[in-house]
């Protein structure tokens, strides 16, 4: 998982280097990324010009002295090129043309080793800043069964005596976790008739609901979704009959403190 996407659920980043960067002192900086070196992992370059000088503009054409015909000065070239390098072999180039005030990520995918961050600076050009290696690691565990999903849902019920109370004298409580499984959700996402490639929307379906009242009790409700019947008939009469019929089915355990 290391060489793919980064997932926030499960993963972190963090920095193992920054050290200062400056043109004008030093054009080549050599790095090492500790590691196994037979097994790739995703990385980020970080690298903010914080300080950045243009060559001069030259004088263009015109006649010196003359108000008629004045001399323009013309744009000349410039920029910073950054080459990444592992083992002098090219991994990726930057090209930079202006000073940052924020820093910039760049990912690349290779293996733990000896790392070259090389300055080719147009004449002229100058720069200064920083530059850092971005790694990741896994969360430690158990990792919750769940995962990020568009939509709303009830967290609370509150009533109110009046328009005027700022308190509620009543607050109904919702939770959606698995009544089976620990630290997992009971949430399902649902795609309407068609196939998840031709629906153009999800939904999210929870078969188990829990509510309760702060020191009165609680209900826990058991709900059917589609994952629970068979996705084809395989005998009986009307398939569209069934699915409707067993939906509205739902099972409640109640249980008192």
């Amino acid at each position: 998982m290391d060489r793919y996407d980064y997932n926030p659920d499960f993963q972190y980043e963090y920095s193992r280097f920054t050290t200062p960067l400056d043109s004008e002192q030093n054009l080549v900086y050599n790095f090492t990324i500790p590691g196994d070196a037979a097994k790739e992992r995703k990385y980020k370059l970080f690298l903010h010009v914080s300080k950045y000088t243009r060559p001069p503009r030259e004088e263009g054409p015109g006649i010196p002295g003359d108000p008629n015909f004045p001399s323009i000065p013309t744009p000349v070239e410039h920029g910073l090129t950054f080459k990444l390098k592992r083992d002098n072999v090219e991994i990726r180039s930057i090209k930079v043309s202006t000073k940052e005030f924020v820093g910039k990520q760049y990912e690349f995918t290779n293996y733990p080793g000896n790392y070259t961050l090389e300055i080719i600076p147009v004449i002229g050009t100058k720069g200064s800043g920083n530059f850092g290696i971005i790694d990741r690691a896994f969360k430690p565990g158990p990792y919750r069964n769940a995962a990020p999903a568009t939509g709303r849902r009830i967290k609370n019920i509150k009533f109110y005596k009046n328009n005027t109370d700022t308190s509620p004298e009543r607050t109904i409580n919702y939770e959606y976790e698995s009544f089976d499984l620990p630290n997992s959700t009971s949430g399902y996402e649902f795609y309407s008739e068609g196939d998840k490639s031709n629906a153009s929307s999800s939904y999210i379906i929870y078969n188990n609901v829990k509510v309760f009242e702060t020191g009165k009790g609680y209900v826990k409700n058991r709900f059917l979704t589609a994952n629970d019947f068979p996705k084809y008939q395989s005998g009986g009469g009307s398939a569209l009959s069934y699915l409707f019929l067993a939906l509205l089915q739902d099972h409640q355990t109640r249980t008192a403190f």
